[in-house]
């Protein structure tokens, strides 16, 4: 319909012309285009959405129309006599989505418009240290990204720094910067950022949270199965930037970013971590700082009490307090956490398919100096040779010299060889923690090594 057309039809219903907005017009027709059917087989006489379309619309149609728009009862009617011709050519709801995302593919992208575009929450500055100014804030940089969606699959989408000249600040989709620091919003945003240029659902990444929770699905399925089923690859365009593949990486940092952002929203508070370092570093600090205080506070559940999970019984004696009995529920193979292959080291591993720690980490090929004699008759025959690695803090130093002990198990009860570090002798560790398959020594013997060697 030609607007010349409208205005026309429109002087024939002064109230209507007099009462509805131009967004209530548009709303009216979108929502009665997605009605189609429902106008359709409320009428007493058949009618086909392939057919001309309806005089009048059932009462539940007007009804429903009136409420959601907010045009009177009485001028839905009216309305629909003006309209009702375009509105049966208008496409439903998801041909529109999809006739937008479709122009915008063949159209927006060669002059930077795409169908997802990331822009900061806000439009003016958020920064406490501005000064309470709040001024606007100026687009820096628009930059090619990749949004892996729940329902779209992997898209080509822009992001948009905007930055604040007073302060400093640079605003991104998630999170603002300022002094080396990432100051995420408060709340659960749309999307997560979880690279450079890649941006996660966050119902995806809710999505994959469960499944791991409850179906223990592995980070690697978890970006399998979206490659195989969700990631529609046939529409992506050829001539992007940047890589439309899901990785193992990414998988976590949504499952990481999403935890600590819902655990920083149920206690009223705003995550910070540093801009600066590797990706896969800049969230442990936070990890450990929640880690710590479950440890210390406890989850939620720790305060829960009900007569179903608890019970309270009396004792001998009747003036003693009562006796609490909880219930514990725990799986049947308990796996341990990977830790320091050290006894007792509490320092963490850099990486979890790491044996050692990181002051440690050369533990499987350390150099221990050693200074030995060979004393064949004083020693028994002994079936294995095992070298306790000790960590910086609890190595034995005498003199400036660290000592090693030697564990010699024989027939009998083990005995502990305590040897200076002298010299410029070699102790490299075996497979398992503790165990030493190869001694060797410069300016000993070569009898004395292969003592050394056999635990004489």
């Amino acid at each position: 319909m030609l607007l010349d057309t409208l205005v026309h039809r429109l002087q024939g219903y002064p109230e209507l012309l007099q009462t509805v907005s131009l967004a209530q017009l548009i709303k009216y027709i979108s929502l009665s285009a997605a009605l189609r059917q429902d106008i359709c087989f409320a009428q007493p006489a058949p009618a086909s959405p392939d057919g001309p379309p309806p005089t009048y619309l059932p009462p539940a149609v007007c009804s429903f129309l009136s409420e959601a728009t907010g045009i009177p009862y009485g001028l839905v009617q009216d309305a629909w006599h003006i309209v009702r011709y375009d509105v049966w050519l208008h496409p439903g709801p998801n041909a529109h989505a999809a006739l937008v995302q479709r122009a915008l593919e063949e159209h927006g992208l060669k002059v930077g418009i795409a169908t997802v575009a990331f822009y900061p929450p806000h439009f003016h500055c958020i920064n406490p240290l501005c000064g309470g100014r709040q001024p606007a804030l100026r687009k820096q940089q628009a930059r090619q990204v990749v949004a892996f969606t729940l329902a779209d699959g992997a898209r080509p989408a822009w992001a948009i720094n905007l930055y604040c000249h007073h302060c400093h600040t640079t605003y991104h989709h998630n999170f603002y910067l300022h002094a080396g620091q990432r100051i995420y919003y408060a709340g659960i945003p749309d999307f997560l950022q979880v690279g450079e240029h890649q941006f996660v659902d966050s119902g995806l990444a809710a999505l994959w949270t469960d499944l791991m929770v409850v179906s223990w699905v592995s980070a690697t399925n978890c970006a399998r199965s979206y490659e195989m089923s969700l990631s529609k690859s046939e529409t992506r365009p050829d001539d992007w930037q940047f890589s439309f593949t899901l990785t193992t990486e990414q998988v976590w940092d949504a499952f990481v970013i999403l935890a600590l952002l819902r655990d920083h929203e149920r206690r009223g508070e705003l995550l910070h971590i540093p801009h600066t370092g590797d990706q896969r570093d800049r969230f442990m600090a936070a990890m450990e700082h929640r880690n710590t205080r479950i440890v210390k506070e406890g989850q939620p559940e720790l305060r829960h009490y009900c007569d179903r999970c608890i019970r309270f019984y009396e004792g001998p004696d009747p003036d003693a307090p009562l006796h609490r009995v909880q219930p514990i529920v725990v799986d049947g193979i308990t796996l341990g956490h990977p830790c320091c292959g050290v006894f007792r080291c509490r320092v963490p591993l850099a990486n979890n398919r790491h044996r050692f720690c990181p002051p440690l980490a050369v533990g499987s090929l350390q150099v221990f100096p050693v200074r030995t004699r060979c004393r064949r008759t004083s020693v028994s025959p002994v079936t294995a040779v095992g070298v306790e690695l000790l960590s910086a803090r609890g190595a034995i130093v005498a003199g400036g010299e660290v000592i090693q002990r030697l564990t010699a198990r024989t027939e009998g009860s083990p005995r502990i060889y305590s040897i200076p570090a002298l010299g410029h002798g070699r102790t490299r560790a075996g497979p398992s923690p503790g165990a030493a398959y190869g001694l060797a020594q410069r300016g000993t013997s070569g009898a004395e090594q292969s003592c050394i060697a056999r635990g004489r």
